[in-house]
């Protein structure tokens, strides 16, 4: 083996620093589900090391690809690089790098940046926005399935808008690369691609023009046996905004599919996914007397009640819009024995609730008649005293859902930022980790 190499600028020997990036990575591919585990004191110091050492020879891009998804699946952040103080050595190793970079590697480390929460300003400071499409542009022919859905997420979630794909002649190449691989798409590179779509504005008009629609109906209907909850809530977001109508939706033959795989979903679903749900089939155009129809009402209203208490402030706005939206009046919702589990919901996370979301629970009709305590009433009145916040919408997409993880997470930022380990997630998406 080989230990050592040349030496570094303060003419130390170099050494050899693969042994230790496997055993982290390693480490953090058995630990990546233990939400309780933190890129610790020690794990900074292996990257320290790996990093100081990454012109030995024996370190490539893949090496790094390696070490950034060590420091998502440790759940550590670029807020704890930079407070090491390897922000630099990170960013100078990915440019030595990046153009040795893999169709895999790409995609890989795209997923990993953004799980590190880097923004397109951040990319564009560190350089790295047009080296990183000239990696994709240069492996197009070798793009898989898998590598196609993770990177086109992944560009989303850094905010890279479809307007610089189109100026980098990305976006006709996407199109191609899923024609090419939609017939091998599984379930997570399904709804990866047509959350991207989404998150980038574009409708199913547009899919349309670009011979997608038919196809990607084809994959949803091929995959639908294999869907989980997960799947099932990012696919039903994304078409929501791809703007189909629950009458779409039945002229593509795609009705009696959703609702066979949300009446097999709707018992597991995640609190995060309950709200995202809820909201996509109001978006459809539904009401609560289709949900009866599709003998669907009981099962969301159990699910309402099953993960009342572990929403978060977004999510209970958005399971109460929801219900506003199909027609509920606090009355009915009080019948359904829904009020006692949202109001303890928001009791629960009254310091959690901003401006943002105060503000939007504050819009519904029936406002006036939430029975709030005096204690979370004052709390609301103070955040809506401060006349320099600045309102949001809330909108189920910066996921909520894990988008990658890695194994890349599934739904991608939340409502407002990347903080559900559940929804970033939901989209649990499946990169393959570099060996």
């Amino acid at each position: 083996m080989e230990l050592f190499g040349k030496n570094d600028e303060q003419g130390c020997p170099v050494k050899n620093p693969i042994p230790t990036l496997i055993h982290l990575y390693s480490l953090a591919k058995q630990r990546k589900n233990n939400l309780s585990v933190l890129l610790s004191k020690q794990y900074l110091a292996d990257i320290q090391f790996i990093l100081r050492n990454a012109t030995h020879p024996r370190f490539n891009s893949q090496s790094i690809t390696n070490l950034l998804l060590s420091i998502v699946y440790l759940h550590g952040t670029w807020s704890d690089i930079q407070t090491a103080q390897l922000d630099g050595l990170l960013i100078n190793t990915l440019h030595r790098h990046i153009d040795q970079l893999t169709s895999q590697g790409t995609a890989n480390t795209l997923w990993a940046l953004a799980h590190l929460n880097f923004t397109y300003q951040d990319l564009q400071q560190q350089q790295l926005l047009h080296p990183l499409l000239h990696a994709i542009q240069r492996n197009s022919h070798q793009l898989n399935s898998q590598d196609t859905a993770n990177s086109l997420w992944a560009l989303a979630q850094l905010g890279i808008t479809w307007q610089i794909l189109q100026q980098q002649q990305l976006a006709p190449l996407f199109f191609t690369v899923i024609q090419r691989n939609i017939a091998t798409f599984k379930p997570q590179d399904l709804t990866n691609v047509l959350r991207a779509f989404a998150q980038y504005g574009i409708t199913w008009n547009d899919l349309q023009q670009q011979q997608l629609a038919r196809p990607l109906c084809d994959a949803i209907r091929r995959d639908a046996h294999t869907f989980n909850h997960r799947h099932t809530t990012n696919m039903l977001w994304a078409l929501s905004h791809l703007r189909l109508s629950w009458q779409d939706i039945k002229q593509w033959e795609l009705d009696a599919i959703i609702i066979q795989i949300l009446t097999r979903g709707i018992p597991e679903i995640s609190p995060i996914g309950t709200g995202y749900t809820l909201r996509a089939l109001t978006h459809f155009g539904l009401m609560w007397h289709d949900m009866q129809v599709m003998h669907l009402d009981v099962l969301l209203l159990e699910a309402i009640k099953r993960n009342a208490t572990r929403l978060t402030p977004a999510g209970i706005v958005n399971t109460l819009q929801a219900l506003v939206q199909f027609g509920f009046s606090w009355q009915a919702i009080q019948q359904c024995h829904l009020a006692q589990p949202l109001m303890d919901a928001i009791y629960y996370h009254t310091k959690k609730f901003d401006y943002e979301t105060v503000q939007q629970l504050q819009k519904l009709s029936f406002w006036p008649q939430l029975p709030l305590p005096w204690d979370v009433k004052k709390h609301f009145h103070t955040l809506l005293a401060k006349s320099s916040a600045i309102p949001i919408s809330v909108s189920p997409m910066k996921t909520v859902f894990n988008p990658v993880s890695a194994q890349p997470r599934m739904f991608a930022k939340s409502v407002t930022t990347h903080t559900s380990q559940d929804m970033s997630s939901l989209p649990s998406q499946a990169l393959k980790p570099l060996s």
